[in-house]
This record gives structure tokens, C-alpha cells and sequence, in this order.
């Protein structure tokens, strides 16, 4: 439920909620408008990081439009439930396949895919796999 008055044309550092102190801790009693929780989480990003200066790491922290939107239509399929999302499970089965033959893994006896599952991280299911092989 959006506060009484609090407009939806409102930016969030124009906003009332804005000037109310706020425990992230908890479930608040009312809720925010969409454009007003992207802001505070946007603004959390600018002071946390730059992916281009990011040099903890060896993979790849940027991104070009073509995998943010490809991560949207991935965000809305809960491929937990196979029977729903067919399309996707084969999607993924093909990944799983890819990285298998990538890690020449011994191929499946009976011609089927290999047996596998998704992960987020690219270092640490390599390094799971690894540990598997």
C-alpha cells in the first residue's frame, strides 16, 4: 500500500518518504512505489561500485544491452517448474552440454544430455565442476 498523497510523479528525494527514517532490517508497514525502491537501490550502487574499475576479480563485470535484456526475460521464468517453461529447460540443458564437452566430460552412455544444473556464478560452478571431475 502507497502512502496516502505520495504521487507516483514524485522522484524519491522529492518524496515524503525520503525524509522518514527507515529500517531495511524489516518488512516495512507500508509499502513504496516501484520508482521510488529502484531509486534507493540505484543510489546504493553509485556509492558501492564501478564495474569498470573493478579489479578483484578476472571475469567480465560489464555488460552490454543484449545480455541486461536477455537477464530480464530470465528473471520472469522460474525454471524450477519444467513443465511450464519446456523451451527453457532445453535452453539450459544445451548449456549444461556445452560446458560439459568444454570440460571433457565423459559422454552420457545412452546418448542423452548430460546430467547437470545451473548455477549463477561463472567461477564457482567451474570450480564445483571441477571438484566433480
Amino acid at each position: 500500500r502507497i502512502e496516502h498523497g505520495e504521487s507516483f510523479e514524485t522522484t524519491y528525494a522529492a518524496s515524503k518518504s525520503a525524509s522518514k527514517s527507515r529500517h531495511y532490517n524489516e518488512i516495512p508497514d507500508q509499502g513504496m512505489s516501484a520508482n521510488h525502491v529502484a531509486a534507493i537501490i540505484d543510489d546504493v550502487h553509485l556509492c558501492d561500485f564501478n564495474p569498470k574499475l573493478n579489479t578483484s576479480s578476472y571475469v567480465n563485470v560489464t555488460s552490454e544491452p543484449e545480455e541486461r535484456a536477455v537477464a530480464v526475460i530470465g528473471a520472469e521464468i522460474n525454471i524450477a517448474d519444467a513443465s511450464v517453461y519446456p523451451a527453457s529447460i532445453e535452453l539450459h540443458n544445451k548449456a549444461v552440454n556445452m560446458i560439459a564437452s568444454l570440460w571433457h566430460a565423459p559422454e552420457p552412455k545412452n546418448g542423452d544430455d548430460y546430467c547437470g544444473a545451473g548455477t549463477v556464478g561463472s567461477t564457482e560452478v567451474s570450480q564445483y565442476y571441477y571438484l566433480c571431475i
